[in-house]
């Protein structure tokens, strides 16, 4: 009978074998960092936008009478 050999997709790793066998602050660290915050800051920006981008008009009228529509 053969032994089997054990691959890295066999078994479970933790995150700090995980974290291990990546390697830390290569390119792919870097461009996913970036990523994650550029998306964070759209979002953010989207929500907090909302109700300045969607205010009431204000509308002035040269004769005075009430402009809403």
């Amino acid at each position: 009978m053969q032994a089997r050999k054990t691959n890295l997709a066999d078994r479970v790793l933790t995150i700090d074998e995980a974290i291990d066998k990546v390697g830390d602050m290569h390119l792919y660290q870097l461009k996913m960092l970036f990523q994650f915050f550029a998306v964070f800051l759209f979002s953010s920006f989207v929500q907090m936008g909302f109700p300045v981008i969607f205010q009431p008009a204000k509308f002035e009228c040269t004769e005075g009478e009430d402009c809403r529509e």
